[in-house]
């Protein structure tokens, strides 16, 4: 379990005699030796509460990183007595995904977007929803983890399991290098609200690019009984741990250089909005399409066919991006477009559907124009070949 500084960790624990059957202590203490060799003390009766016969919890505030160590005693015929252990981190590596809004209500049902630097092998924070967003109950999927008698046991036996599968959101095809794919465990840290976690691994956040990934909940017998979708983009940064990576510098723009670029960054910058007009999963779908524009667009050169780890036009990419955010705000505009008067006032807001679309059309008949233009000139080089000349391979030119 990973465990950061101001988390809250549950202890929980079960007394049973050395028969295995389990007995209900008059007294229990609980001593939570910290990292700075202090001590925090609970007792029952008192801030300990009693969950059922036998079974005991207490809720922990973390405020130091390190290892903890505590020690719960239970005075029933005889003192029993369990121990354990648990980390905290100092600096959070968890990444959630807010849950996209518009108009400050939430849309529990679109994708959700992560977003992770480049080099960082965070922990993925997910929470596990049906169709119509509702956060799922996975109990029996994940049993809860009590200490019983010295050792971590589960409180029910599990019936089935959870799996992360992740692969580059455009690749396809057999190859390990063009279309990783990566499967990873799962784990949750509160079942009963679908609240799951999985840790990234470094060959995945080593590259930068945009990846998909799924949230699979499977029985004890292999059958698949859940999916849940959702995006993480690896962003550039200076930290890859291979300098080739960092030289390389392949990668989508960042989620600041597309809303600098489009004056979405803050609500401040939307002074009728009082908002930013477009989400995270909204631009990580805008993102894709410009490569995709370039690998169907005529003629098909395999030796340029692109993913968004491998596209090496980062500003034609800006601006195309802001080409289709444009046009997703123009269909929106114009299905919610409803103009009215009230007492000698008209009210027009969403009266915005031309100058989004033309904006839109213009970038896109601009990136359309450059792609062609481009791809020409990569079919005529591998047509005729490049003669370089002396001073390019004397002077570098």
């Amino acid at each position: 379990m990973n465990y950061m500084v101001g988390n809250t960790v549950r202890l929980l624990v079960v007394f049973r005699d050395a028969l295995g059957i389990a007995v209900d202590p008059t007294t229990v203490i609980l001593a939570i030796k910290q990292p700075d060799t202090s001590f925090e003390n609970a007792n029952y009766p008192g801030t300990i509460t009693r969950k059922a016969f036998g079974e005991y919890q207490y809720d922990f505030v973390t405020t130091q990183p390190g290892t903890h160590y505590y020690q719960w005693k239970g005075n029933a015929t005889t003192q029993i007595i369990s121990e354990g252990t648990f980390d905290v981190s100092e600096l959070s590596t968890i990444i959630t995904a807010g849950i996209p809004e518009l108009d400050d209500c939430k849309i529990a049902t679109r994708s959700k977007a992560f977003i992770v630097p480049q080099g960082m092998t965070a922990t993925l924070e997910h929470t596990f929803r049906d169709r119509k967003g509702n956060p799922m109950n996975l109990s029996s999927i994940f049993p809860e983890i009590v200490v019983i008698a010295d050792s971590a046991s589960l409180s029910a036996s599990p019936t089935g399991y959870g799996k992360l599968r992740a692969k580059e959101a455009m690749a396809s095809g057999p190859s390990d290098t063009v279309n990783p794919n990566w499967e990873l465990a799962v784990t949750s840290p509160d079942p009963a609200n679908g609240v799951l976690q999985a840790v990234l691994p470094a060959a995945l956040v080593e590259n930068s690019g945009l990846y998909r990934i799924s949230w699979g909940i499977f029985s004890s017998k292999d059958k698949l009984l859940g999916v849940d979708d959702s995006f993480v983009l690896v962003e550039r940064s200076l930290f890859p741990s291979d300098n080739q990576t960092l030289f390389a510098d392949f990668g989508p723009p960042t989620m600041k250089e597309i809303r600098q670029q489009i004056m979405d960054s803050s609500a401040s910058e939307n002074i009728l909005l009082d908002d930013v007009e477009f989400s995270d999963d909204q631009i990580l779908h805008a993102m894709t399409k410009p490569v995709e524009d370039w690998n169907i667009t005529p003629p098909p050169i395999s030796t340029a066919y692109h993913t968004t780890r491998s596209f090496p036009y980062r500003e034609p990419w800006l601006r195309a991006i802001a080409g289709h955010l444009h046009i997703m705000a123009a269909n929106h505009y114009r299905r919610n477009r409803l103009p009215h008067q009230a007492g000698g006032v008209a009210i027009d807001d969403k009266n915005k559907e031309r100058e989004y679309m033309g904006e839109g059309q213009r970038l896109l008949q601009e990136y359309a124009a450059w792609v062609q233009n481009k791809k020409v000139e990569i079919n005529t080089k591998l047509i005729y070949g490049i003669q370089e000349s002396s001073y390019t391979i004397r002077y570098g030119w």
